[in-house]
């Protein structure tokens, strides 16, 4: 049962326009939620939603993703932008970003630290 209301929950806050939503640690690995994030872009092209992809971005998602535009996923090594999907350009080593080349925000540890430490004061590093 808790299941269902989280995922009616889910659904419910992804239909309220033009609204951003933030995925972190996501592999696209449930079909059910992949239909309801692309179903959600696709009803709400103001709304924006950001996925964090813990690890590579399997295949089929790039196909949705360039279908519906609103929906950025950031992998480790490439990511999907505006339908289009490209390998990361060689990056500044920036601790808790990235890490020998791969983008690290998809770790929702790393994605916690670098919003708190962007959240700060001033935006300054502590």
């Amino acid at each position: 049962m808790p299941f269902v209301v989280l995922m009616d929950r889910f659904r419910r806050a992804l239909a309220v326009p033009e609204t951003l939503t933030l995925v972190s640690g996501y592999s696209f690995g449930d079909q059910h939620l992949n239909e309801m994030l692309f179903g959600a872009a696709r009803a709400y092209p103001r709304s924006e939603t950001v996925v964090f992809s813990f690890g590579d971005i399997p295949g089929v998602v790039g196909d949705a993703a360039a279908a519906a535009r609103n929906i950025c996923v950031l992998g480790k090594t490439e990511a999907i932008i505006g339908g289009q999907r490209l390998k990361w350009a060689r990056a500044e080593e920036l601790p808790g970003v990235w890490n020998d080349g791969a983008f690290q925000l998809g770790d929702f540890k790393h994605l916690a630290r670098f919003l708190a430490t962007k959240s700060r004061l001033g935006g300054t590093d502590a």
